[in-house]
């Protein structure tokens, strides 16, 4: 019954085990598939590394946060669990200063947390009005730079492989590597019209 119940990917792994299988052979692969008992540490690592992307909004970087929280401690219910979720939101927050101004109101909360971030933010823009401006030129400027960079790098990498070709190009007329015939140091020059002609 649990077999024919199943939908999408989960029907596929039923496929994948065979006809032999039990039903605890079912549940494990489940579980192996599906299950968060293996993905503890992965959801740390990523709640520890999430950081608030440039076009995200203060809500969708929190909702990110309290379901990385939540697959990380399945059955933590406040407490160290609430206190370390607000500690990433607040450090993964885009704006150094903002970050410092939630830390230090001390939220007890995800939800105190998010409520003082949405007003610190709105304060800081009041505060500081042209800074978003800033940060736009400052942004287009990386970019820009960026793609001089690019560019410099793919002349220098075209650069190194045409030198590596001129290494193995091998002259038929001396057996010298680095240059072709017609360019070969050693080949006999033409005399010119002044020069006397030896019999």
């Amino acid at each position: 019954m649990l077999g024919a119940s199943l939908k999408g990917p989960a029907l596929t792994l039923l496929t994948e085990l065979g006809p032999d299988m039990t039903y605890y052979d079912l549940v494990d692969a489940l579980e192996v598939r599906f299950g968060n008992r293996n993905q503890t540490t992965q959801n740390l690592a990523l709640l520890q590394t999430r950081a608030q992307g440039r076009n995200e909004d203060l809500k969708s970087f929190h909702q990110a946060i309290k379901d990385l929280a939540r697959r990380a401690w399945p059955y933590a219910r406040g407490g160290a669990a609430e206190d370390t979720a607000i500690f990433h939101f607040a450090r993964g927050l885009r704006d150094c200063r903002l970050c410092e101004l939630v830390l230090g109101a001390s939220p007890k909360t995800m939800a105190r947390a998010l409520e003082e971030a949405v007003r610190l933010e709105a304060v800081l823009q009041v505060a500081r009005p042209d800074r978003a401006q800033r940060g736009e030129v400052i942004q287009g400027e990386i970019g820009s730079r960026e793609e001089e960079i690019q560019g410099l790098q793919a002349n220098m990498e075209d650069q190194r492989n045409r030198e590596g070709y001129r290494h193995k190009i091998v002259c038929w007329r001396c057996d010298k590597p680095g240059h072709v015939a017609y360019s070969c140091p050693e080949r006999p020059r033409k005399s010119s019209g002044n020069e006397r002609r030896s019999n």
